[in-house]
């Protein structure tokens, strides 16, 4: 008689499973950061903020100008200042060492995320589920890479999947700490990625309306909070003059207003379109002026743009391959890197590429699906009411990228939300289906114990 396995071994065995994507995902994030040779990793809006982080702890000042003395130099607002607070304490004199020091904490930050994000997707399905969730996250090439970029991105992962497990707390608990958190949370990735700042208007409502509005308090704590972080940033962009204040919402508008990416669908213009277009200057030049040209594209050739606006952008962003990136999962150019030679990198890459397309139709599809009554029938309310918003977070990140430029780049952050929807709409297909199946045999018609064996 074969006996069955020990209970104690069988979670023995899921620990150690569990750590071992854990550790994958942490040697594949430093093997990246340890030997991909970069031509330029300081470049355009990577040395912009090396700039702001250097001149913070040098200087005092909020400048992305090295070249001028500290006391003449004047404080510019262009960019929000999170990602520039979180370099700075990792700052050293030499760039080679400060380089090295925010990327090696970027990884450290990612690879710790994905337990975290195993906890939550546990807590929501199963521990299988949550296993191929965190495997997804752990061998994800463009999680990965963005540990190698003085850019926002990585950071921006790591405070989103903080933010799930925040709602998370929010809509299972209802404790005041939690709803903080939320707001402490939300407010340092508004000021880290400036497009997520008006998803407080959306989340805390519906939490407020969802936890059975017995929360006031738990709203207003949350509130207050995000006011406090967030504010002060908001105050002083609104008093200073000058336009630097809208130049990055002028630039992100213009930057999307062309088709496919492209100048008069010239394909040797993918990508930087505004380059090769002689009008960009007067088209940029203020926020009216790029309204009225918007306005008047739309008015001269509508059945194009209203495409690309409605259609094309969703799926530019939600692509595989980066469009003003060096291949197809990096953002600067790199001479080698462990994707090129290493089996588990090379296997990685070709199996995310194939399950990529699946995984963001499947999501998109059960974001809707989601808040379709009869989903209270097969799963609990409160796990309902979290889907709903992980939902309502993928959805505003996808709308207001059609606003501007959806470059595939700035959904890096939100693909942990991507694969956590994607596989929690097969769990439910698979609830779905039990349940189902429990309701028809229960109108089979009942034979006799023995009938069955003649």
């Amino acid at each position: 008689m074969v006996s069955s396995p020990n209970i104690d071994t069988v979670k023995f065995l899921k620990f150690v499973l569990l750590i071992t994507i854990l550790v994958l995902g942490y040697e594949m994030r430093l093997s990246t950061v340890e030997l991909t040779s970069m031509q330029m990793p300081l470049r355009a809006d990577a040395y912009g903020y090396y700039a702001y982080a250097t001149n913070l702890v040098e200087n005092q000042r909020y400048s992305r100008d090295l070249s001028e003395p500290s006391l003449s130099a004047r404080p510019d607002f262009l960019r929000s200042p999170g990602y520039p607070l979180f370099a700075a304490l990792l700052y050293a004199e030499n760039p080679g060492d400060f380089y090295s020091n925010i990327t090696h904490a970027q990884l450290l930050l990612s690879a710790l995320a994905g337990l975290i994000l195993f906890v939550v997707a546990w807590k929501m399905s199963n521990y299988w589920f949550a296993i191929a969730i965190t495997f997804v996250y752990a061998t994800s090439p463009h999680i990965i890479n963005m540990n190698l970029y003085f850019l926002t991105e990585s950071l921006m992962t790591s405070l989103l999947i903080l933010l799930m497990l925040s709602i998370y707390l929010v809509i299972f608990t209802n404790r005041k700490l939690a709803w903080m958190l939320a707001g402490l949370v939300l407010a340092y990735a508004a000021l880290t990625r400036p497009y997520i700042k008006y998803f407080i208007v959306l989340v805390g409502p519906y939490l407020y309306y969802a936890t059975g509005r017995k929360s006031l308090c738990g709203l207003a704590s949350m509130l207050i909070v995000f006011g406090c972080v967030y504010g002060p940033w908001f105050f002083i962009t609104s008093s200073v003059d000058g336009a630097n204040k809208t130049r990055l919402m002028i630039s992100t508008i213009h930057h999307g207003l062309y088709p496919d990416f492209k100048y008069n669908n010239d394909p040797r213009t993918k990508g930087y379109p505004y380059r090769f277009d002689p009008g960009t200057a007067a088209i940029s030049r203020s926020l009216g002026s790029v309204t009225s040209e918007l306005i008047r594209r739309f008015k001269t050739r509508p059945l194009e743009h209203l495409r690309w606006f409605v259609l094309g952008k969703p799926l530019t962003l939600w692509q595989w391959s980066m469009i003003q990136g060096a291949d197809e999962i990096f953002i600067y150019e790199v001479r080698s890197s462990p994707w090129d030679y290493l089996p588990h990198f090379k296997f990685s890459l070709k199996f995310q590429k194939i399950i990529h397309y699946p995984i963001v139709f499947t999501a998109f599809v059960f974001c809707i699906m989601c808040w379709l009554p009869f989903m209270k029938r097969i799963i609990d309310r409160r796990k309902l009411t979290f889907l709903r918003a992980i939902s309502l977070g993928l959805i505003y990140g996808t709308l207001i990228h059609q606003v501007g430029a959806p470059f595939p780049r700035y959904q890096i952050p939100q693909k942990p939300w991507m694969f956590f929807m994607s596989f929690i709409a097969v769990w439910a297909m698979m609830r779905y289906l039990r349940f189902s199946g429990a309701r028809f045999s229960r109108i089979l018609p009942r034979f006799p114990a023995g009938l069955k064996h003649r």
